[in-house]
């Protein structure tokens, strides 16, 4: 994610000064995982969806978005077990018009046109907060397990991002950055600063650091023998 950091960068408010009411779209973003043996936290993906599916379904005259990964091949499996999952508990996600879901939508514009994100184990979440919007991360349930925290990205910064411990929270959680989204300065300003030490620094220039480095190598490497 950090070759897309520039263009963050660029549209990116001083941290002490007040982000103002933006062309909002969304309420609430949802960048969910992918469930995958390697990666088996049904249990908290079934709450991403269950819960962002019934807060939109409670909310008709709001608009809520699910952005997925792409491209197309990871993103129709992913559709199918999130309608699947979604009938079992009685929901059907085509009858929710204001929820939409697609993974064919710009990540930054995505951030910046929503109240609220949600997420995990993606820069998004990063990005989000560096853009003072509240960021809301689960940690609970099969996420705590070895076999999926080896696949987390696991960064000690996580306590400046609101961490929900149950699916009861995050419900709660969200309710309550939808209702006042608020972030005070000193918070965005701790958020940026882990966005920079992960994603590089927010001046405008990472694609031409990468570009240098990407040339230093190809410039160092010994020929191949013939």
């Amino acid at each position: 994610g950090a070759l897309r950091m520039d263009e963050l960068a660029t549209s990116m408010l001083d941290a002490d000064s007040d982000i103002p009411a933006n062309d909002t779209r969304w309420s609430i973003t949802l960048f969910p995982f992918f469930v995958a043996e390697k990666f088996p936290a049904y249990d908290v993906f079934q709450d991403f969806l269950i819960t962002i599916s019934t807060i939109a379904r409670d909310n008709p005259s709001l608009k809520f978005l699910i952005k997925p990964k792409g491209p197309e091949r990871q993103f129709n499996p992913w559709l199918k077990l999130a309608n699947d999952t979604a009938i079992a508990h009685g929901i059907n996600l085509a009858d929710y018009p204001n929820l939409e879901i697609d993974y064919d939508i710009d990540a930054q514009k995505a951030i910046q046109q929503s109240s609220v994100v949600c997420g995990l184990n993606s820069t998004t979440i990063l990005e989000a907060g560096a853009a003072g919007k509240p960021v809301i991360i689960p940690s609970y349930g099969s996420l705590l397990k070895p076999k999926c925290r080896n696949q987390l990205i696991a960064i000690p910064e996580y306590s400046v991002y609101d961490i929900v411990h149950s699916k009861e929270e995050l419900r709660s959680k969200l309710l309550e950055k939808m209702e006042d989204p608020f972030v005070p300065v000193e918070i965005r300003e701790k958020r940026r600063k882990v966005l920079e030490k992960y994603c590089g620094q927010l001046d405008g220039k990472i694609v031409d650091l990468f570009v240098e480095k990407v040339r230093e190598c190809v410039s160092n490497k010994p020929p191949r023998a013939t």
